[in-house]
């Protein structure tokens, strides 16, 4: 078991500009979903597409906000088969993860675009060393020049993958 730590930011981008941006990223596609809904676990079954290669995992998240607790194990494509009758939610999205050193730190930035949705707003998911060290990252719009808007949303429940499949992502 491992502490994830992770802020996240609701994004409104300019299009023409993520474009440009996307040549220096790499582009998964994932699909995942859920099993178990209620206050204590997250389980997570996800499948990832990157270059002609498919992997799939299963993930169990306890807690909530920025530190949470996560086992994560690589299964076979029968386990999730098998699992995928038990699914109470899905989502697919595009996930575009961009490396960038910031203030003498490497950070690995996960852009989420969810399909079917509304196209110019995204998820900014970054992961941390330490609670300190998410505390001290400043609001993502002032590193990309595409990035219009940025409201963090860790704490809120409404921006959880695990929800955003249940409800969609409806954002104005």
């Amino acid at each position: 078991m491992s502490i994830e730590i992770e802020r996240k930011w609701l994004l409104t981008i300019n299009k023409i500009k993520f474009l440009e941006f996307t040549k220096f990223s790499e582009k998964i596609n994932i699909f995942q979903y859920y099993i178990d809904d209620n206050e204590k676990n997250e389980v997570r079954f996800r499948k990832i597409e990157y270059k002609n290669k498919i992997q799939f995992f299963k993930t169990i998240k306890r807690g909530k906000g920025l530190s949470r607790e996560e086992i994560e194990i690589e299964i076979s494509k029968q386990v999730f088969d098998i699992y995928s009758k038990f699914k109470i939610s899905s989502i697919s999205k595009n996930r575009y993860i961009f490396y960038k050193k910031i203030n003498d730190i490497d950070y690995k930035l996960e852009f989420d675009s969810y399909l079917n949705q509304n196209s110019d707003k995204f998820i900014l998911e970054i992961e941390f060393l330490s609670e300190q060290q998410a505390h001290n990252f400043k609001d993502p719009k002032q590193y990309f020049n595409f990035i219009k808007y940025a409201k963090d949303v860790t704490n809120l429940q409404e921006f959880k993958n695990s929800y955003i499949a249940k409800h969609g992502f409806n954002i104005n």
